[in-house]
């Protein structure tokens, strides 16, 4: 940013190019409200990946099951379960949130959006739902 101010001539475009720098530099002073204190520790703390993949598939069933949402949703989701099963690292295959996922979107009682999907992403949902027989036809 010093380069920038003593290089570069004075006016609009130095200035607007300084604007998002100078955040940068604030980033570094830590005040101690309450709102800044909440981000930094958000920040500074890494999620496992089991937790932050519980916490996906809780927002993801919020937002397949949502009453005003549409099935096209849940079928958009299913897409995404796929992968994260087809796909999950070796390191790391416990599919179990997105098998437990599926079962959700197939239950028409726990999730109402689910009534109006197609008969292929039902079939998928089925395959993901019971991974040991299989995952399912590709959405």
């Amino acid at each position: 940013m010093q380069h920038i101010s003593t290089v570069v001539p004075e006016g609009k475009q130095r200035d607007e190019t300084l604007k998002p720098i100078a955040v940068l530099n604030r980033l570094s002073e830590r005040d101690n409200s309450k709102s800044t204190d909440f981000w930094y520790r958000a920040v500074d703390h890494n999620l496992t990946d089991g937790k932050f993949d519980d916490l996906r598939a809780a927002a993801w069933q919020q937002t397949g099951c949502d009453p005003y949402g549409a099935p096209a949703v849940v079928a958009a989701l299913t897409e995404r379960i796929y992968f994260e099963v087809q796909f999950a690292s070796p390191n790391h295959r416990n599919i179990s949130q997105w098998t437990k996922l599926a079962t959700i979107f197939l239950d028409d009682k726990i999730c109402a959006r689910a009534q109006g999907i197609s008969a292929q992403t039902r079939a998928t949902l089925s395959g993901l739902a019971k991974p040991s027989v299989g995952v399912g036809a590709a959405p």
